[in-house]
């Protein structure tokens, strides 16, 4: 059933094809030359659609807010074609799914790192009528999985961020259309809370949990909003210390399994994945 809703998603977002291919391709292959960390990559495709469809700004103002941020390399940025810009922002729903590498960005744009998905879906163990949050949601192209797993689940979608909240507005409109049995709700969260409505049986935390400046009370938040036999999973890069180049809120492996235990959570187990781990957590 997921595969078939996946396929069926991604020919809706590709129906609308892409002008110039070419451009396209070429531009995401400068941008992922640009700096050899993958999350370096992930971070420019989202600034590009965050500023190109929420600010409405044209391709030469992007660019320029692009090198605002400390250590991005100017000229390679002002370099970017015009046009391929313009077919990022373009083609949003395509774009978000290449950033979290569902799509390939070669054309036929075909499903790619399927087994890797399957694999981590399998292991949130999601079932019919399930209640899940994504905290720190970003573009809510996880949360689209999860609605085409077609369990009758409620997506909480949980974003710090308003224009990120615009830009989950924007890509949910497609899953939508194919009027699946689940739903998403929009939740704009704060630094020290999830802001819930209700406890559900699932918080899943996709390289977020890093960004929490307040560990302790988003943890506090996160045992409140629980069912009795609920699950916290921390999705974070797997790395025993941290290397030249990674962002600086990133946490070390026995950080990210020691800390959740000493404010009432129990580690139940843990998958890895190629260059990332995914631990689970209930409560003590």
């Amino acid at each position: 059933m997921f595969i078939n809703n996946l396929t069926k998603y991604r020919e809706l977002i590709i129906d609308k094809p892409v002008d110039n291919i070419s451009v396209f391709e070429n531009t995401l292959t400068q941008i992922s030359n640009i700096h050899d960390q993958e999350h370096f990559q992930k971070s420019v495709l989202r600034r590009i659609l965050f500023q190109g469809l929420v600010g409405g700004k044209q391709p030469k103002a992007i660019k320029e807010a692009l090198v605002h941020k400390s250590g991005w390399k100017r000229e390679a940025f002002l370099n970017l074609p015009n046009e391929g810009i313009l077919q990022i922002v373009e083609n949003p729903d395509l774009t978000a799914f290449i950033i979290e590498e569902y799509l390939s960005y070669k054309f036929p744009y075909p499903i790619i790192n399927q087994e890797a998905v399957i694999e981590e879906l399998s292991f949130y163990d999601i079932r019919r009528d399930d209640k899940i949050a994504e905290i720190g949601a970003g573009s809510g192209s996880f949360a689209i999985l999860l609605y085409l797993l077609d369990l009758r689940n409620i997506i909480y979608i949980n974003e710090l961020q308003a224009s990120l909240l615009d830009l989950i507005n924007l890509l949910i409109k497609v899953p939508n259309s194919m009027s699946l049995s689940s739903s998403f709700v929009k939740i704009h969260g704060d630094k020290k809370s999830i802001n819930l409505p209700e406890k559900v049986d699932k918080i899943i935390c996709r390289m977020s949990y890093h960004h929490f400046d307040k560990r302790k009370k988003m943890l506090k938040s996160c045992r409140q909003s629980l069912k009795s036999n609920g699950h916290l999973f921390l999705y974070e890069k797997s790395m025993s210390k941290k290397s030249r180049g990674d962002c600086d809120e990133l946490l070390e492996y026995d950080d990210l399994k020691t800390f959740p235990t000493k404010h009432g959570f129990k580690l139940v187990s843990e998958l890895h994945l190629e260059g990332y781990i995914l631990l689970k957590f209930e409560l003590k």
